[in-house]
């Protein structure tokens, strides 16, 4: 059975989790008031001084002290989730902020018949050193590579053992932000940094799918 996608942003940084309460939202016109009574009700509402988190339909927040994260499973839904994000830190412009990560989680048919073994053969192929015979498996393979201040970190996974195995293909950017001296504090606007990246990593992740698919099926052959 293949993993659900997730598309999301993340914050590392100093943070409240007992701001983030449904309600919160809603008086920042992020939710409507169905969306709320939604959040209110659903199963996994948890807002204490340590740890926040609620879901409305396929987007869910969750915030500790120091990590505030928007998601969805559902790729369409990501835009918003672009712009809960964007307001949310742009009305908390006094949290400290180091990091910001925009994360795209793929889980796409590969085409690739037994993509397990396929990846499993090619690891073997650099003698590593692993000794014995058996049947070769393989759950994860891992490569990272620097654009810029963005960094993508691609891992490939063999979900399940279908005739045409689903591929987990994480893509993930960090943005990292210049620690300044407590003398030089400064404020910066949060939309306009996601703005700045946001094009490049949705393109670039959408190209890096695409490679990785074809790379694979390439060599299957």
């Amino acid at each position: 059975m293949a993993m659900p996608e997730l598309f999301s942003v993340v914050v590392l940084g100093s943070m409240n989790p007992a701001i983030h309460h449904p309600q919160w939202y809603r008086h920042r016109d992020l939710l409507t008031l169905d969306e709320v009574n939604l959040a209110l009700a659903g199963p996994d509402l948890v807002v204490t001084p340590g740890f926040a988190q609620f879901s409305v339909g396929k987007i869910t927040v969750t915030c500790v002290q120091q990590r505030w994260a928007v998601q969805t499973t559902d790729q369409s839904q990501f835009q918003r989730v672009v712009t809960i994000a964007k307001q949310v830190m742009d009305t908390l412009t006094h949290t400290p902020i180091s990091v910001v990560g925009i994360n795209f989680d793929f889980c796409r048919p590969s085409g690739v018949r037994n993509i397990g073994a396929l990846l499993a053969a090619r690891v073997h192929s650099l003698n590593l050193g692993f000794e014995g015979d058996g049947v070769l498996t393989a759950t994860a393979s891992f490569s990272h590579q620097r654009v810029a201040r963005l960094v993508s970190v691609l891992t490939t996974e063999a979900i399940a053992p279908d005739p045409t195995d689903p591929l987990s293909v994480s893509i993930k950017y960090n943005v990292e932000l210049r620690m300044l001296p407590a003398a030089n504090y400064q404020e910066f606007n949060f939309a306009e940094l996601l703005d700045e990246h946001l094009p490049a990593a949705i393109t670039h992740s959408a190209q890096h799918l695409a490679r990785t698919l074809d790379a694979l099926r390439r060599a299957e052959n």
